[in-house]
């Protein structure tokens, strides 16, 4: 009989392999189809591109890492706090570009719909360009305290007190969960 103590770290480095092979394959075959010529002119694809590549970038980063710190003894977040940081912000920070994307693209097919005409000529490439860019950079900035918060303490990757982890968790909620998918909803 198998404990529940063995049987979890096999089973999570099993969930962490089929999601890194499941998700690579998955945003490998859309940006395959994205790419296509048919599809490069329109500007929901232009979000969703932007979408799988980050999506690519966020499980190469977050499963690699995670694999290589807690599995497989090689605590690099204890020696640099470089990555420690990166450990803290990167995962938080890319799932939110993916999921503004998301949403970004979502908003696009609204305004492609739309019976305004003002509202119709936002729905191009050139403007898709550079609200993509807005976007990403308000992801990126609001996201630097994370930068500041997070380091090595006692040999540990973490934040200093409560309120800091309180902090992370609500900023994570907050971007992630409640604007990007709320916009979604909208």
């Amino acid at each position: 009989m198998v404990s529940l103590a063995e049987f979890t770290p096999t089973f999570a480095i099993s969930v962490f392999f089929f999601i890194f092979i499941v998700g690579t394959i998955g945003n490998l075959l859309n940006l395959m189809t994205l790419l296509s010529k048919d599809f490069r002119t329109k500007s929901c694809t232009f979000y969703m591109i932007c979408g799988s590549l980050l999506d690519l970038v966020h499980n190469m980063f977050t499963i690699t890492v995670r694999l290589s710190t807690e599995y497989f003894g090689n605590s690099a977040t204890s020696i640099t706090r470089d990555v420690c940081k990166l450990r803290g912000y990167l995962p938080i920070c890319l799932s939110t570009m993916v999921a503004t994307c998301v949403s970004l693209a979502t908003f696009d097919r609204f305004m492609s719909t739309s019976l305004s005409v003002h509202w119709r000529n936002l729905s191009s490439i050139w403007f898709a360009k550079r609200l993509f860019f807005i976007s990403m950079l308000i992801v990126i900035i609001s996201g630097m305290f994370q930068l500041i918060i997070f380091d090595i303490y006692n040999g540990i990757c973490t934040v200093s007190s409560n309120f800091e982890k309180i902090l992370v968790a609500v900023y994570a909620d907050t971007f992630t969960l409640l604007i990007s998918h709320g916009g979604m909803l909208y």
